[in-house]
């Protein structure tokens, strides 16, 4: 939660620096300028951090078990 809450706050100063070009959305996980985010960036995101990392990649559902 504490990410989370961190990650708002980071959008919240970026939509007051941007002033009109910030596209207010009901999203958390946004573009730099709030506008949606394509649904597979974060798998190719994942994707980049294990190959960068040495890392089995692993589809991102399958994260939810580890916990």
């Amino acid at each position: 939660m504490d990410m989370l809450k961190e990650l708002k706050a980071e959008q919240d100063k970026e939509r007051i620096r941007l002033g009109d070009k910030w596209i207010e959305t009901d999203r958390l996980f946004v573009k730099w300028d709030g506008r949606p985010m394509h649904n597979n960036t974060p798998y190719f995101w994942f994707t980049e951090f294990c190959e960068k990392n040495n890392v089995r990649f692993c589809d991102i559902h399958s994260l939810r078990h580890i916990n």
